[in-house]
């Protein structure tokens, strides 16, 4: 289920510095795309703009579970080699402004989707 459109879109609309870290209980840095790439844990929303919803999953080898809930295929999934848990991620075709400016009608549909 490997599509490079789709992670070529997700690295281009992620932040030019996002916070990132190999482990989180050492906290997060400020890394140059290219060097939090390589990290574990990235972030992948810019702050001023949600460009992608992601979902974390935490039932073990749930990586279809999107087929046996009805979801639409996500654009990508990590699943870690472990657990096999995962997250889900769906990028969006026009961000979700969250500055001050935002209208409310597309912040409340984006929690309303991510809550559930």
């Amino acid at each position: 289920m490997y599509n490079n459109d789709n992670q070529q879109n997700f690295v281009s609309q992620m932040p030019v510095k996002p916070y990132c870290s190999d482990d989180l209980s050492t906290g997060l840095r400020i890394r140059k795309k290219e060097k939090a790439l390589e990290m574990l844990y990235i972030q992948a929303n810019q702050p001023a703009i949600q460009t992608c919803l992601l979902f974390d999953l935490d039932d073990d080898n749930c990586f279809y579970k999107f087929e046996d809930v009805g979801l639409p295929v996500p654009h990508f999934i990590t699943k870690s080699p472990n657990s096999g848990r995962c997250h889900y991620g769906y990028i969006l075709q026009n961000g979700v402004c969250k500055t001050q400016q935002a209208r409310l009608k597309p912040l409340r549909y984006a929690a309303a989707i991510e809550n559930g």
